[in-house]
C-alpha cells in the first residue's frame, strides 16, 4: 500500500453510520475467542458443518458475510476501491444451486470469488481445510553472480559460458538482485525472478539458466526460541518465534544487554512466523538504548470490531503515527547483520523494522513473508452454514512493505547455510 493510498482510504475516510437493526444482526455473527483457542474437535462441535443448506439460507450467510465485510475488515476500505463488492456478491448468489449446497461448498464459492481480488495473509477460512488469501511471491535464482563495472553487469562465476561477459545492467535490471559487496566495494548481484508462480529457468546473452528456489528460504533453525552462537568467531543471536508467554521478555532484554558492545552482532530471526512483537522490541532497546517501529496504522472501531466495539455505533478509523527513526538515539556501538527470509511473517518482520532503529545495521537473506498490511484478527461466523473466517480490524503503513511480497533485504543472499557465510564475509571484510 502506498503512503497517499493510506491517506486517501483511512485518513481522509469519513464515519459510516450502522444501521442498529443490522448491527443487532450482525453482532452474534463475532467470535472473538473460540476460533483462536478452540481445537479443530472442538471447532466441529461448536459449529458443525451442514450438508445442505437452502439457497434462501446461503443467500443469507452471504449478504451477512458483505455486512460483515463492510463494517468489520480494515481492509474493505482499500479493496472497495478496486473491486466492485455489490457484484461479486450478487454473482456468488447466482452461483448457490437451487436445490441447495453444503457448508464447504459455500465456502468455497466464496473464497474463489474473493481470492483474485483480495492479497491478505491474515484473511483466512477455518476448518478441515483453511483457505487463505495470501499471495506469495518467492524469489529464483540462477548461479550467476555479476559484478557492476560501470553500468555493465559483468559475470564473474556461475557459468563458464558466460563467465566474463558483460550486459548492460538496465536492460536487465528486473532480475538483478543486490547481493553482498566485493570487500573493495563494487556492487554485485544475483541473477533471478520475483515471482508468485515457480519459474524453472531464465535466458540471458542466449544460455538458459535453471533457477532454484533461493536456499536461504529454505533455512529455519529450530534449536530453541531464543539462544547464542559463536561462528567462526562472530557471534549470533537467534529469535525462531515470538509466540511466547509475556515472562520470556526478560530473557530477549537479557539477551540484548548481553551484545551491547559487541563489534559486530548478526541476528537471525529465520524461519520467525511472529507472535507479540514485544519480544524483539526488548531485545533492541536493550541492545540498543532505543527502539523504535517507525509506521503509521489505522484501528478500525465498529460495533464488530476493535477496543470500543460494544460502544461503537458507526465505522471509523483512528489514526496512529509512530516517529520516525532518530539515528542520534541509537547507541549500539557495532554493526547489527539482521537475517531474514520469506518464512518471516506477522510479528516476526516487526524484528526486521524494529532493526532499521539501529544506526550500523544491515540486512541480509531474502524477502519477509508480506504478512501484515492487515493485522490484529478477530473471527466470525454465519449463522446459517456455520462457516468461521477471520479478519484483520488494523491496517498498517510501512515503508518498503508489500502484502505477499514483504519486506526486501538490503542484500539478497542464496545460502544453505546463510549464518555461516554471513560470518565469513564478516570476517573477510575485516581482513580475517
Amino acid at each position: 500500500m502506498k503512503a497517499s493510498e493510506f491517506e486517501k482510504y483511512y485518513c481522509a475516510g469519513q464515519p459510516v453510520e450502522i444501521n442498529e437493526a443490522l448491527a443487532a444482526k450482525l453482532k452474534p455473527c463475532c467470535d472473538y475467542t473460540s476460533l483462536f483457542y478452540m481445537d479443530k474437535q472442538s471447532l466441529r462441535e461448536k459449529y458443525p458443518a451442514v450438508p445442505n443448506i437452502s439457497r434462501d439460507a446461503a443467500s443469507e450467510d452471504i449478504e451477512i458475510f458483505f455486512d460483515i465485510l463492510k463494517y468489520a475488515y480494515a481492509g474493505y476500505d482499500y479493496y472497495s476501491d478496486k473491486v466492485d463488492f455489490e457484484k461479486l456478491k450478487a454473482d456468488i448468489i447466482t452461483k448457490v444451486p437451487a436445490v441447495g449446497i453444503s457448508t464447504d461448498g459455500l465456502k468455497e464459492i466464496i473464497f474463489e470469488a474473493l481470492y483474485p481480488h483480495i492479497n491478505d495473509t491474515h484473511f483466512a477460512f477455518i476448518g478441515e481445510k483453511n483457505l487463505n488469501m495470501k499471495h506469495c511471491f518467492i524469489a529464483y535464482f540462477s548461479d550467476l553472480l555479476l559484478e557492476n563495472h560501470g553500468g555493465l553487469g559483468k559475470v564473474i562465476s556461475g557459468c563458464a559460458t558466460l563467465c566474463g561477459k558483460e550486459f548492460d545492467m538496465a536492460e536487465i535490471s528486473e532480475n538483478l538482485f543486490p547481493t553482498l559487496p566485493s570487500h573493495d566495494g563494487r556492487e554485485r548481484f544475483l541473477f533471478g525472478i520475483y515471482s508468485e508462480k515457480p519459474v524453472d529457468a531464465l535466458t540471458l546473452g542466449g544460455e538458459e539458466l535453471p533457477l532454484h528456489r533461493c536456499k536461504t528460504d529454505l533455512c529455519n533453525p529450530k534449536d530453541g526460541f531464543l539462544y547464542d552462537r559463536e561462528i567462526l568467531g562472530i557471534p549470533a543471536v537467534y529469535q525462531t518465534t515470538y509466540g511466547l508467554p509475556d515472562e520470556k521478555t526478560d530473557e530477549f532484554s537479557g539477551m540484548g544487554e548481553k551484545y551491547k558492545n559487541a563489534k559486530n552482532l548478526i541476528w537471525s530471526v529465520l524461519g520467525n512466523f511472529g507472535g507479540d512483537s514485544r519480544f524483539p522490541e526488548m531485545f533492541v532497546s536493550a541492545l540498543n538504548g532505543y527502539a523504535n517501529w517507525e509506521m503509521n496504522y489505522a484501528v478500525l472501531s465498529s460495533p464488530l470490531a476493535g477496543d470500543n466495539r460494544e460502544s461503537a455505533h458507526e465505522k471509523s478509523y483512528e489514526i496512529h503515527s509512530l516517529p520516525e527513526n532518530n539515528p542520534d538515539s541509537s547507541k549500539f556501538g557495532g554493526k547489527l547483520w539482521l537475517l531474514q527470509n520469506k518464512n518471516v511473517a506477522s510479528s516476526g518482520e516487526s524484528a526486521v523494522m524494529y532493526a532499521r532503529s539501529v544506526k550500523n545495521s544491515v540486512s541480509v537473506g531474502s524477502a519477509t513473508c508480506g504478512c501484515g498490511q492487515f493485522g490484529d484478527i478477530l473471527g466470525y461466523h454465519l449463522p446459517n452454514s456455520n462457516i468461521l473466517f477471520c479478519m484483520g480490524y488494523k491496517v498498517f503503513n510501512m515503508d518498503g512493505f508489500e502484502e505477499g511480497k514483504g519486506l526486501a533485504p538490503d542484500y539478497w543472499l542464496d545460502s544453505d547455510d546463510p549464518v555461516t557465510a554471513l560470518a565469513e564475509y564478516i570476517n573477510e571484510e575485516n581482513g580475517k
